[in-house]
């Protein structure tokens, strides 16, 4: 009750308060104290006015709720604090006639504790006997059902005996087996869902890696090959005689480079338009593949111009092969019911006699084919004479 005029410094009620607490029997003194330890209020009964040193608050621990029982003759004095939301607002100090107070107590703790027994015997007795005949038995029920339901055994309901609390924790139990059941059913459900789902998504990824295997294979195809003809393109005549360079550095074997370019091909693509020109370059194509070994490659650098790499020749026999393809190509070739004669030009480079790296192999190459189709020859083999003539050129 001292919380409110603290609170609100109304120190007048406060001391009624103080007052009406000194109306009370064994009361000797009362003393109450603010959180600085100031004293609010304080009174003492007759002849006690001496004692106020030992009623002052232990200022080591003002917020125990009994810090000492201090005799001082027949007194006995008690502290306990006052607080409000967790914060100290105060002290009170109580100073009690310890002879009638203990004997007033022990009379009370006696008929009390004697009260006590007889009302707990009582009940102790009536519980076990309910225990006995009417808990034991459903409790032991529900034992066995947990225990089924531990196994995820949900067929078992434990029976309602009535509507106390076995009875309503029985309904309970048979409500949480069935939404056990329930969850059970629905977590096989989503596994074998879940299941179905893996496999679906392996065969998926299985068939995506598919896919992109393939795809990865058709793009590598592209990078290194003529979209018009199949046939090598430059990127990958360029990677295949830096391979062959360094097999020569090891196995001491020579190759060939030939250069091959239509002759007039361009009055075919003026004359005829470019589909028909496209046809004969994919019939040049064929008929090339068809006179090289698996072993040698042949691509097109571009426009109407092919490149040949013959491995392990040397520039007699270079020059055989070069003679055959040129005979091969003047065959004639219809297309869409015109006659046309493919012959071409073809220059001659050999590594390592005429160069040691791609594009001094090309070049000499290039010089030797344009020579061919300068002086007519058809075939023609690089030498320095003819390239110091194309260089004056």
């Amino acid at each position: 009750i001292s919380i409110e005029p603290l609170l609100s410094h109304d120190f007048v009620t406060l001391n009624d308060y103080l007052e009406a607490v000194m109306s009370e029997n064994d009361v000797s003194f009362v003393n109450i104290t603010g959180k600085n330890k100031q004293v609010l209020g304080v009174h003492f009964s007759e002849g006690l006015e001496n004692v106020q040193d030992i009623v002052t608050p232990n200022p080591d621990n003002p917020n125990m709720p009994m810090i000492s029982h201090i005799p001082h003759g027949n007194l006995a004095v008690f502290e306990y604090p006052i607080t409000f939301n967790k914060e100290n607002l105060g002290l009170i100090t109580l100073g009690l006639d310890s002879q009638s107070a203990d004997q007033s107590l022990m009379n009370n703790v006696i008929n009390l504790s004697m009260v006590i027994f007889v009302v707990w015997f009582i009940a102790g007795m009536g519980v076990f006997l309910i225990f006995r005949h009417r808990v034991s038995g459903p409790l032991q029920t529900v034992v066995s059902s947990a225990y089924d339901i531990a196994h995820l055994k949900f067929d078992k309901t434990v029976p309602v005996t009535g509507a106390n609390e076995i009875g309503q924790l029985a309904l309970a139990f048979n409500e949480m087996r069935v939404q056990l059941r329930t969850a059970v059913e629905a977590r096989n459900q989503s596994m074998q869902e879940l299941q179905e789902l893996n496999a679906n998504l392996e065969e998926r990824v299985t068939e995506r890696t598919q896919e992109l295997e393939k795809l990865n294979r058709e793009v590598a195809y592209q990078a290194l090959h003529d979209p018009l003809t199949g046939l090598a393109n430059r990127l990958l005549i360029m990677e295949r005689i830096g391979f062959l360079i360094s097999q020569t550095h090891r196995n001491k074997r020579s190759f060939a480079v030939l250069m091959i370019d239509l002759d007039n091909f361009k009055d075919v693509n003026d004359t005829l338009g470019h589909p028909v020109g496209d046809a004969l370059l994919r019939q040049v194509a064929e008929r090339l593949q068809s006179v090289l070994r698996e072993s040698d490659l042949v691509g097109r650098l571009g426009g109407d111009e092919f490149a040949l790499l013959l491995q392990d020749q040397d520039k007699d026999s270079a020059r055989l092969v070069a003679n055959k393809i040129h005979q091969v190509m003047q065959e004639r070739i219809i297309i869409e019911g015109h006659t046309l004669t493919s012959s071409g030009s073809i220059g001659i480079a050999i590594c390592p006699e005429h160069g040691e790296d791609q594009t001094t192999l090309l070049r000499c190459a290039d010089v030797a084919m344009y020579h061919a189709k300068r002086t007519n020859a058809g075939v023609s083999l690089y030498s320095t004479d003819i390239d110091i003539h194309s260089l004056q050129r």
